[in-house]
């Protein structure tokens, strides 16, 4: 009988997902990506590495207003839970123009 990745500890799966981010940042998105879609044991840190920093690029204008709406319709909390990404989402940068607005949940390093 086959031994099966999924028989191994969600701990160990986890560490071997983490492993990923040492990929060059293309690479490491495009193997999150891959992880996330191949099975339900895999998804959790899959979607922890490919939400936890969300850019929103725009200029001014209409633009801005509708792309801001719904980022916040994603983000909204249901029931006062966090649901889909917005659960993973740790760090928020906004960009208009030149202008730039991080905000965090928690600390970033450097």
């Amino acid at each position: 009988m086959a031994l099966s990745f999924l028989n191994l500890p969600p701990e160990i799966l986890d560490l071997f997902i983490d492993q990923l981010e040492t990929f060059c940042e293309q690479d490491a998105r495009a193997a999150f990506q891959s992880c996330n879609m191949v099975c339900k044991a895999l998804q959790g840190r899959a979607r922890h590495h490919l939400f936890k920093r969300i850019m929103l690029l725009t200029r001014k204008g209409k633009d801005f207003s509708r792309r801001m709406e719904n980022l916040l319709e994603i983000l909204k909390p249901v029931g006062g839970v966090l649901v889909g990404i917005a659960q993973y989402v740790v760090a928020l940068e906004i960009s208009i123009g030149q202008h730039t607005l991080l905000i965090t949940t928690v600390p970033l390093p450097g």
